[in-house]
């Protein structure tokens, strides 16, 4: 009975060296965390009043944090629950979602994947359509496996850091050959097996960069730019709207 009554009291001792490096591992995503949204916002700030050779972008639309700590039984949740995050950000093509829904997804896989005491940083961006605007997605992900040894139990945890943000892309600043450029490799992903679509979305792409970049209204402030407008007319918008839903339906 009395060993046993020993290896109860060690797994619940176990549980709780696990909890308390859950907790660690929890609190260095969030400080992570804290560090992507630093690290992103001063680099589209510096795309506003430089050329840094990034896609620029007028405004931050939106942003998603995520910091998780897990047992590695529970690692695949994360995957999915970030991806699903992401597709509610984006209100776009349902295809380039889930194209850029894989590559994240791949990215965490790969950080999650990786050996005991590994960490890993993925960092990018992509432009996409959204109809009827361009937008710029920065993704930052970080991760860390630890284990955790002892009497009766070795298990691996995981610790995971997302941040994503959503942005205007700045179309007074660059030509459309530069947007495709940025825009292909997902564009390649979502619709590769599929030419006739791929070039309905070149299309589509093409007639909302010559929109903006027609009725642009920018207001100079010295090097604190701001955009209060960069769209189209209210008129001119409307009758591109009522173009397309006679086209494609109403969406």
């Amino acid at each position: 009975m009395g060993k046993l009554s020993d290896a109860k009291n060690k797994v619940k001792e176990e549980q709780k060296d696990v909890q308390e490096q859950l907790d660690i591992l929890i609190s260095l995503a969030k400080s992570q965390t804290e560090i992507f949204q630093q690290r992103i916002e001063a680099s589209l700030k510096d795309g506003k009043i430089s050329d840094d050779l990034t896609i620029p972008i007028t405004k931050v639309l939106a942003k998603q944090l995520e910091s998780r700590a897990v047992y590695k039984e529970g690692s695949g949740d994360i995957v999915t629950k970030v991806t699903e995050a992401f597709k509610q950000l984006f209100n776009g093509n349902g295809q380039i979602a889930d194209a850029v829904g894989s590559i994240i997804s791949t990215g965490i896989d790969a950080i999650l994947g990786a050996g005991e005491g590994t960490e890993k940083i993925v960092e990018t961006y992509y432009v996409v359509v959204e109809y009827p605007a361009l937008v710029r997605y920065d993704i930052s992900c970080w991760g860390r496996n630890m284990k955790a040894t002892g009497y009766l139990t070795s298990i691996l945890t995981s610790a995971i850091s997302y941040t994503a943000y959503k942005s205007a892309v700045d179309v007074s600043k660059m030509d459309f050959n530069t947007f495709l450029a940025a825009y292909a490799g997902i564009l390649n992903k979502a619709f590769g097996d599929d030419p006739k679509q791929m070039k309905e979305m070149i299309k589509e792409a093409k007639e909302i960069f010559s929109m903006f970049k027609d009725d642009t209204v920018k207001i100079d402030g010295g090097d604190d730019v701001q955009y209060v407008e960069s769209m189209p007319s209210t008129e001119h918008y409307i009758r591109h709207v009522e173009e397309k839903k006679s086209v494609v339906g109403d969406f």
